[in-house]
């Protein structure tokens, strides 16, 4: 509500001193629209000093979107609570390799009956369970790939997160020093039409026109200007320096954000698939479940649980002699009942492997209708460069042949809006080509990088 508040506040000013303007109510109005638009020159130069900072020493840094990737993703704490888990894991089934503490067993008895007194003792150890123990290793080294490949695809999250805010900045710093050279321009011709209308050559309505759009420029400035600023805290806030991300932003070429040459659909599907969640969840879930089954299937073999060591003595009373006595005894576990686990494990094997081939046939239809509407934006852009490019080129040669003859230059003030128009809509249409790129790479996992 208050952000509605404000446009319609100022909307109501700007009304409200367009109105007094064409009325022509005095110097008054004359000298506070003066004073409007040297407020206004005066942040246009701020905002272009921060734009072409040259005291922006980004030397010893990385540079550029590869740059601004690798710093991101060095800095990111997540990739190091990752990498402590697959510690965990590793430490777990070290500890399941290890053998219990032995149990010490002592007895003492006295047969009245048969005048004997009885002494024993025993080392008891408790074996690992073999099957336990074939399942942690089995488990671990799975969880351990699982893991590893969860790094991969957070370096890929990141690498993402970095191309969107560094894109986002880009553009936002390309309409930025386009809207600041068409406000001079406007700026300017205030200054011209201000001397007209004073000698009587021009109209508080033209002086209006131009008032309007110098406000309306303004405007859209601090929305950009506010973009970008927001774009380099985005990165400043993944651990990238800031002058190390405004030395990437003065040195970026919009296009370097393209792909060229773009790769196959089936390079695209392979790597889509590869860089799924639901594929990396599917290969944990698979592997969990080969295990058991194969663990299932030898379950019949008797596994040993525990060997004893025993000795002990005997005296008969009246004897001063005594009996040593001594064995061993081991234990197994057998598994005589059948308690249908193999034909568990294989349902839910099936299970989920169609659930999986459901999931991978939504992501191909998706990768194939993102490579399709990627490639008809392109044939779009390209038709609307062939013809826009000549026009503008003809259009700026026509202006400075009519400045250089002298021609009336209010004459040329619509020439001027309509080339800004078009450099505007050309951008516009750039905008449009990365920004469904980069909706494609987040369909596909990852970055696209340019190959030679």
């Amino acid at each position: 509500m208050g952000w509605f508040l404000r446009k319609g506040l100022a909307g109501l000013a700007l009304i409200i001193g367009v109105g007094i303007l064409v009325s022509g109510n005095g110097i008054h109005e004359a000298r506070a629209n003066e004073e409007s638009s040297k407020g206004i020159e005066t942040w246009l130069i701020e905002i272009e000093g921060v734009l072409t900072d040259s005291n922006t020493d980004s030397s010893g840094l990385l540079t550029g979107l590869p740059g601004l990737i690798a710093t991101a993703q060095e800095n990111d704490e997540r990739q190091a609570v990752l990498q402590a888990h697959i510690e965990v894991i590793t430490a777990r089934a070290r500890a399941g390799r290890s053998w219990p503490d032995p149990e010490l067993r002592l007895g003492y008895e006295e047969e009245d009956g048969r005048d004997q007194i009885q002494r024993r003792a025993a080392l008891r150890f408790r074996l690992p369970d073999r099957v336990d123990r074939r399942l942690l290793e089995k488990i671990s080294a799975v969880d351990i790939d699982w893991m590893n490949k969860r790094l991969i695809l957070l370096k890929e999250e990141i690498a993402l997160r970095v191309k969107t805010h560094y894109a986002e900045g880009v553009f936002a710093r390309m309409r930025l020093l386009s809207g600041s050279e068409r406000l001079r321009e406007v700026l300017q011709q205030e200054r011209q039409l201000r001397i007209l209308k004073d000698s009587g050559q021009a109209s508080a309505i033209e002086e209006a026109r131009l008032v309007v759009e110098e406000l309306k420029l303004y405007r859209s400035l601090r929305s950009e200007f506010s973009e970008f600023v927001n774009a380099i805290n985005e990165l400043v806030g993944m651990g990238i320096n800031e002058t190390q991300a405004k030395g990437a932003f003065q040195n970026a070429q919009w296009d370097q954000l393209l792909v060229n040459p773009f790769p196959s659909l089936e390079e695209l599907v392979t790597i889509a698939v590869r860089n799924s969640e639901d594929t990396l969840q599917f290969e944990r879930e698979d592997g969990m479940l080969s295990i058991r089954l194969n663990e299932v299937k030898r379950s019949w073999l008797p596994s040993p649980s525990f060997f004893q060591l025993e000795w002990g003595d005997r005296k008969d009373f009246g004897e001063t002699g005594r009996d040593n006595e001594w064995g061993a005894l081991a234990g197994f576990t057998v598994d005589l009942f059948d308690d249908h686990a193999e034909e568990l494990l294989l349902s839910i094997r099936r299970e989920t492997e169609l659930n999986h081939n459901l999931d991978l046939k939504t992501l191909e239809q998706d990768v194939k209708s993102g490579f399709a509407d990627i490639s008809s934006l392109f044939s779009s852009y390209e038709q609307f460069l062939a013809i826009c490019e000549p026009a503008t080129e003809s259009i700026e040669r026509m202006f400075e042949e009519s400045s250089a003859a002298g021609e009336n230059e209010s004459a040329l003030w619509p020439i001027q809006e309509d080339l800004y128009d078009l450099k505007s809509e050309l951008l516009d249409m750039r905008w449009m080509l990365v920004e469904t790129l980069m909706e494609f790479e987040s369909t596909i996992g990852q970055v696209i990088s340019n190959r030679e």
